[in-house]
């Protein structure tokens, strides 16, 4: 399937799947994300916050899943501007967000509390669609593709997804970042094996 074929096909799914099943599914993976940043070394993490009307993945709960773990993570989220691309902000806990384009959950674009990519030691990954190559469909605009090529370069991508991985993504271009880690309702996968000790 190539990238709109996907687009078209998994978001119909998604929109389709009644509110219990979405729920199990969303359960399932915040389980699966708790135990495996329990692993890590708490840093700098980069979360997104669900575009409701997309049926997203909601992870809103998992700062405090992890809290209560014991695992301390400072979160920023993204912020997405045409001309400068994706931006991390921190995230203040109870503080307001603003609803910006795209319907996209964003912080205050305060000046000081911009983190420089390179900080960032985990970014979650919103996505559509993964393949078994760790590819991944997003909505098309790139702006995480950008962000995790120059600057968050070192950063360890997770991905989360509804749906288990197809077969391949066939039209994947020279930008696309893989993913390093997928995390789906079902099982995790990690696509090298230097990661695999986190999903076991």
């Amino acid at each position: 399937m190539n990238k709109s074929e996907c687009r078209e096909h998994f978001l119909a799914l998604r929109r389709n799947l009644s509110r219990e099943e979405w729920q199990l599914k969303n359960d399932q993976m915040l389980d699966k994300l708790v135990r495996l940043c329990l692993k890590l070394s708490p840093g700098e993490g980069l979360l997104f916050f669900p575009i409701e009307k997309k049926r997203e993945v909601d992870l809103r709960k998992l700062p405090d899943m992890l809290y209560e773990n014991g695992k301390s993570w400072s979160w920023s989220l993204p912020v997405m501007n045409e001309n400068q691309g994706l931006s991390a902000y921190r995230w203040i806990k109870d503080e307001p967000l603003l609803e910006a384009k795209f319907g996209v959950l964003e912080p205050q674009s305060i000046p000081e509390r911009k983190l420089n990519g390179s900080a960032i030691s985990l970014i979650i990954v919103p996505l559509i669609i993964a393949d078994q190559n760790g590819n991944r469909v997003g909505y098309g605009k790139g702006f995480y593709d950008r962000f995790m090529s120059s600057e968050a370069t070192n950063a360890l991508r997770v991905g989360v997804c509804m749906f288990p991985p197809i077969h391949e993504i066939s039209d994947i271009n020279p930008m696309d970042q893989k993913l390093h880690i997928l995390v789906c309702p079902e099982k995790s996968l990690a696509f090298d094996p230097e990661f695999r000790h986190l999903i076991d």
